[in-house]
């Protein structure tokens, strides 16, 4: 469920983290390709193994504070039961059982937990807010729940916690998935669910096969996702582009 640590080699101006050899794409690559079919079914099973995951961290006093789906990757290329979490970049350390540290605004802004982006506290509870996004996303076929076009409005929504299942995506989504994420995407990270509840959630422990949960979900808004992310890339090259171009001149 995390990414396996193979060595760590270290020189007097470097060091080197060697993983094990992940293939099969991230979760929105993965669900985005118009060969694969998205189903309620599908989100589960990764959702539980996200949560497993997350179940695991917690219990060594690590939260990851950056979880969104890019960092969920496939092992395999044709294993929809074989994810991992990755990049532990902004991960914590925390002193003891369920403590709070104080933290300054981090992660990925759309997935990002109220208490975090308040510039407050960070506890596991912050990572639970993320699992709630990453399911909401997932379920929508791409929907992004706090997402609002812009920096500032996205945290307006956040802060607020204004987000709604009225889009046509929801329409066949069964009310155990929306119960899990309400669950999740709760002002008071003392009333979200813990990693432990949430396995013991219904929608993740419900493997009765019926239509609702069969229905094929539409993704499309995962290829904006995509184009988005690319967006990002784009621009943050450009501007560290410029900044080594404007040092190069100071330097003459």
């Amino acid at each position: 469920m995390v990414v396996q640590l193979l060595g760590l080699y270290e020189s007097s101006l470097q060091s080197v983290l060697v993983t094990e050899y992940l293939s099969g794409g991230d979760l929105v690559t993965r669900t985005a390709s118009d060969d694969f079919t998205l189903t309620e079914r599908k989100c589960q099973i990764f959702m539980r193994q996200v949560v497993r995951g997350i179940q695991f961290i917690h219990s060594k006093r690590i939260i990851h504070l950056d979880l969104k789906p890019f960092n969920i990757i496939f092992a395999n290329p044709n294993d929809d039961y074989n994810l991992r979490i990755i990049d532990f970049g902004l991960a914590e350390q925390l002193p003891g059982w369920d403590t709070k540290i104080k933290m300054k605004m981090c992660g990925t802004l759309e997935y990002m937990s109220p208490e975090v982006m308040d510039c407050k506290f960070a506890c596991p509870a912050s990572d639970m807010w993320g699992i709630g996004v990453i399911s909401y996303l997932l379920v929508s076929g791409g929907l992004s729940p706090f997402w609002a076009g812009n920096r500032y409005r996205t945290m307006a929504k956040t802060l607020s916690c204004e987000y709604s299942f009225d889009a046509q995506n929801f329409n066949n989504i069964s009310q155990n998935a929306k119960d899990f994420i309400s669950s999740l995407l709760v002002l008071d990270p003392e009333e979200r669910m813990t990693a432990s509840d949430c396995l013991a959630h219904p929608w993740l422990t419900d493997n009765r096969v019926y239509v609702e949960v069969l229905h094929t979900l539409e993704t499309a808004w995962m290829k904006g996702i995509l184009a988005r992310r690319r967006w990002h890339r784009w621009y943050h090259a450009i501007v560290a582009m410029n900044r080594m171009r404007k040092m190069s001149a100071d330097n003459r």
